[in-house]
């Protein structure tokens, strides 16, 4: 087992290698994709903090790739800014005068706050500029993600996380050790709460589309299905359900696009959803979960209260619509 500085040299020098071969064979973009998606690989806890600033393997590898790559000659650092760009710049405004008004306007905040924020952005800004590279980091991504659904598989029938010991035990602060849900243990993979890591694996799941859209053999198209059913299985296995039920939402939605003739199977599928919703969830268990000691204000709880109050066929009507919607 490692402490939290071997474990963070020890994620940073594995990462290095990697990023280094590629940068000599495959070129600097390449590379920088590849080193910032391995990093979703390594835990969130490992960390140092100099000067008070922590500093996490992803915030290393983002600054250790983004300084190869500026200092590439095939590095090109202009490019057009977009909305995204502006949406950045804001989050991390907010979230430098938010921390100023609780604890004080310091020398370190700023920087931790473009760590946290802007960094990471900034090196997929130039890691993803076009299509051939949405194809070169797909493979790579993929491989991840099969990575993390074996991992959560593991821990969640073994009850042991690899991540927690090699790396050592993850804080608690989110969530207590060894939580358990109907029967299973949840995973909590290289995160410190079984939501994000279930997130995680269900944002990077758009990555297997790519894929299978790159490559027309049967046999990548093979690999990405089976990379898919592994993926979904480590969201199941976190026992959380707002990732799996943002998966099932996404993939829905995305067959629906793509094929007209499953539109109304679909439109039906959520209708009944719903309906199952309202015809089991009531106002007071609402009121238990969702109440003021929740954070929720009363608006909410009026709008939670109206769309319960909502008889069944009109909310089938209300998704039934949006499916029709060009």
């Amino acid at each position: 087992m490692f402490g939290d500085f071997n474990g963070w040299l020890l994620a940073v020098i594995l990462i290095a290698l990697v990023w280094i071969y590629l940068l000599i064979r495959k070129g600097p973009v390449a590379a920088l994709g590849a080193a910032m998606v391995l990093s979703f690989a390594f835990p969130v806890w490992i960390k140092v903090n100099p000067f008070g600033i922590p500093i996490t393997v992803q915030t290393t590898t983002a600054c250790l790739v983004m300084l190869g790559y500026v200092c590439h000659r095939d590095g090109r650092i202009r490019l057009p800014l977009t909305l995204l760009d502006f949406s950045i710049a804001m989050m991390w405004i907010c979230h430098v005068t938010s921390d100023s008004f609780v604890t004080g306007l310091t020398p370190v905040l700023p920087a931790r706050a473009y760590g946290e924020w802007a960094l990471p952005y900034i090196a997929g800004r130039y890691a993803i500029r076009d299509r051939n590279d949405l194809n070169r980091i797909a493979p790579w991504v993929v491989g991840v993600i099969v990575f993390l659904g074996l991992m959560a598989c593991f821990e969640s029938l073994t009850q042991v996380n690899p991540f927690e010991f090699v790396f050592g035990d993850r804080p608690t602060e989110l969530s207590r050790r060894n939580t358990a849900r109907l029967g299973l243990k949840r995973a909590f993979g290289p995160t410190t709460h079984a939501i994000f890591f279930g997130m995680m694996i269900g944002v990077l799941m758009p990555w297997l589309v790519c894929l299978w859209q790159s490559f027309g053999s049967r046999t990548i198209r093979g690999l990405t299905a089976f990379a898919g059913l592994m993926a979904f299985a480590g969201a199941v296995f976190t026992v959380s359900r707002t990732p799996v039920i943002s998966i099932l939402m996404a993939a829905a939605l995305t067959l629906a696009l793509g094929f007209k003739v499953l539109r109304w199977p679909l439109g039906l599928s959520m209708a009944l959803a719903i309906g199952v919703f309202v015809a089991f969830r009531t106002k007071s268990q609402i009121r238990s979960v969702a109440g003021p000691e929740a954070g929720i204000s009363r608006s909410w709880l009026r709008l939670m209260e109206r769309l319960l109050s909502l008889p069944v066929a009109e909310l089938a009507c209300m998704s039934l619509g949006s499916i029709r919607m060009r």
